[in-house]
């Protein structure tokens, strides 16, 4: 005696592979992260290199996914150029990069992206003995608002320790509670006070 079994049909579901799931995954954090670094700490290839390194080390989607520095392969980098007493803020720089990743037998390869150098500004080396017996400012240091006396209405300058005007005003105060702690210049006239924001 034969018999004969009615025909069955299924689906085979493929699995993702989760070692490919994870290299994926950093590559794309790598991809979608930001890359700053200032002139100092980051102006040719060896230094960005260790820097992208350090910074890359401590995104989450990294986890067991083999990475090292000499993963890491900058094509390209443009130099920050030092502010002058010509130029004050300098010339930012860039640098472009790409970062080989794996886990298991899967790999794969950053696109190509960009980071940028900010440039060193330029400070008078005599900053901290610029006049200040007329203009004053207080408190100084301050949470927020610093009170100035002897401006005799003149066009207030503040600006970032980095040289960037921030903000012109006129009167006796100048409001600083929407910036970081961090050493500001206020310039009056011929006059440059440093006031530090707590």
């Amino acid at each position: 005696a034969t018999a004969t079994t009615a025909s069955k049909t299924g689906v085979i579901t493929a699995t993702a592979d989760v070692d490919q799931i994870a290299v994926d995954a950093a590559k794309t954090a790598i991809e979608a992260a930001s890359y700053t670094y200032t002139q100092a700490a980051a102006n040719i290839a060896a230094d960005v290199k260790t820097a992208l390194f350090a910074q890359i080390d401590t995104l989450s989607a990294l986890t067991d996914i083999a990475f090292t520095v000499d993963s890491i392969t900058v094509s390209s980098v443009t130099a920050a150029v030092a502010g002058t007493a010509a130029s004050p803020a300098g010339t930012a720089g860039s640098f472009s990069f790409t970062v080989g990743l794996g886990k298991g037998t899967a790999t794969a390869t950053t696109a190509s992206t960009t980071g940028a150098i900010t440039a060193t500004a330029y400070l008078p080396a005599n900053i901290e003995a610029v006049a200040t017996d007329k203009l004053q400012a207080y408190p100084n240091p301050t949470a927020d608002v610093v009170y100035l006396e002897n401006t005799n209405g003149a066009e207030v300058k503040v600006y970032n320790y980095a040289g960037a005007l921030l903000q012109t005003t006129r009167g006796s105060q100048v409001d600083l509670s929407n910036y970081p702690a961090g050493v500001y210049l206020l310039k009056v006239g011929g006059q440059t006070l440093k006031v530090v924001k707590k």
